[in-house]
Parts: structure tokens; C-alpha cells; sequence
């Protein structure tokens, strides 16, 4: 993970908007040390860290690796099927893999999708060499997802482990909000998005909205 500083993240906003002030006659960015930019920064990084890690495709997203502890625990588990619940809030679950399996999983269904009510089946569910991982409806808090995986080869809770990959959910702390390395150039033009929009001047947010969704691929 990459740890995005507020104060990185307003020399970048302060040097697009000076930029704009040099190309454009732009009447609101020649008052613009009347306005206090670096709280406006600070107020939009969370938001933007979001918005652009919801929006990135998981092939452009690192987060963290771990396996069942502290962030992840498994609730419980019937006939192989597992069901484990996040204890801290997450954004996003990248990757997930149970240790009896060669495969990983990089997409979950939701439970009242068909391929969701087909895992109620033991002869139509995930096995362990092409696994479903299942999304449930009832979440453990806000931000806090259960899921279960369609299945293991075992029934004792004691033989399961996950290698696990997620994305924690942004929260700014000393000024530092962590996010995916690869994704920083967007979330920095989207608090310029933002940043402007602010300041009423739509056009020039949309130019930064639209350089955004260039890189993630949109």
C-alpha cells in the first residue's frame, strides 16, 4: 500500500491549479490564496480515494495480503461450505484463496443471483478446484461484508486457511491515507476534480474527471 501524504496531495492540487491560472484566464483561481486550499484537500482525499479505488479494475489494484486473523474470521462452516466475516472494515476483497485449492477467486456473486442460489445445491456448487465465493446480503457492519465459499475438501475448522487480498477502506490518519500505488495519479486528479467543483468551476473539474477515468482504463 502507498501512503498518500495531504500535504503531497495539496502541492499537487496547488501546482494544477496554478497551471491553470497560467494557461487561462480564469477569474475565480486569481483569488486563490484567498481560499484555504489545504483544508479543502484534506477534506477530499477520503472521498477520492474511494471513488477512484471503486471505480479501478482489481488488475490495477495492490492491497493487502493476509490470511485469517485480525481483519478476516471464519463464522462458520457447514458440509465445506465456509463463511467468513470481515472484523474491520474493508473497501474492497481483490483476491481470495483457500489453501486446499490451486485456484484463486477474483469475483464474488451475490447470494440472490442465480449462480448465488445455485451454491444451496451440493451438486451444482463450487468445488475446490473451481470455487464461488458468495457475497452475502447480510453484512457484519458498515463496510464489514460476510461471504461464503463454495467449498473446501474439509469440514474442520482447524485445516482452513484463506490467502487473502484486500483493499482496507481510506481513512486519514496523521495525515496520511493509504491506497493502491498504482492508482495515485487518479486520485490526485480526482481531489483536483473535486477541489474545483468546489470553487464552482465545472468545465475545468470535468477536464481532471475525464483524465481519471483515461487512466483507469474508462
Amino acid at each position: 500500500m502507498y501512503q498518500l501524504t495531504v500535504k503531497s496531495a495539496y502541492a499537487y492540487v496547488r501546482r494544477a491549479l496554478d497551471e491553470l491560472t497560467t494557461a487561462e484566464d480564469i477569474g475565480m483561481l486569481a483569488d486563490l490564496d484567498s481560499v484555504d486550499l489545504h483544508r479543502l484537500v484534506e477534506g477530499f482525499v477520503v472521498e477520492a480515494a474511494y471513488k477512484v479505488q471503486s471505480m479501478a479494475p482489481n488488475t490495477m489494484l495492490e492491497g493487502k495480503n493476509v490470511t485469517l486473523g485480525d481483519t478476516f474470521s471464519i463464522q462458520s462452516i457447514n458440509d465445506g461450505a465456509v463463511t467468513i466475516r470481515t472484523e474491520k472494515p474493508i473497501m474492497r476483497l481483490l483476491s481470495l484463496r483457500s489453501r486446499d485449492s490451486l485456484m484463486t477467486v477474483t469475483q464474488m456473486v451475490a447470494e440472490d443471483s442465480p449462480q448465488g442460489r445455485m451454491q444451496l445445491n451440493r451438486y451444482t456448487r463450487g468445488v475446490s478446484d473451481d470455487p464461488v465465493l458468495v457475497l452475502m446480503k447480510r453484512w457484519h457492519g458498515d463496510h464489514m461484508p460476510r461471504m461464503t465459499y463454495y467449498t473446501t475438501s474439509t469440514n474442520e475448522i482447524d485445516e482452513i486457511d484463506f490467502d487473502i487480498e484486500y483493499l482496507p477502506y481510506p481513512m486519514l490518519n496523521e495525515g496520511v491515507v493509504e491506497i493502491s500505488p498504482r492508482v495515485e495519479y487518479a486520485v490526485l486528479n480526482q481531489i483536483v476534480a473535486m477541489v474545483l467543483d468546489s470553487l464552482r468551476e465545472s468545465e475545468q473539474a470535468e477536464m481532471f474527471r475525464n483524465k481519471v477515468k483515461e487512466y483507469l482504463g474508462g
